[in-house]
């Protein structure tokens, strides 16, 4: 992720040049990254043969939700 300066540039190949050259840090330009993050879709992908020959789906399905809940949570301290 990186951020994105105030001037928008008035031609594609002006956006393009600016996307190429001169991203910013995130969270020192003009992006509101911040609620961007809020509004992303978040899914939960986990392939693991070891896991789905050990645990029920539904397990793991429990699991991971209680994985991304805490890592949510983690976010959300700080």
């Amino acid at each position: 992720m990186c951020d994105i300066t105030a001037e928008m540039p008035d031609t594609m190949d002006g956006i393009l040049y600016q996307a190429r050259n001169f991203r910013l840090s995130s969270g020192t330009g003009a992006a509101d990254l911040v609620q961007l993050l809020k509004h992303l879709p978040i899914s939960i992908e986990v392939c693991n043969a070891n896991l789905a020959l050990t645990m029920s789906p539904l397990d793991r399905a429990r699991m991971y939700l209680e994985d991304m809940v805490a890592v949510l949570n983690a976010a959300g301290e700080h």
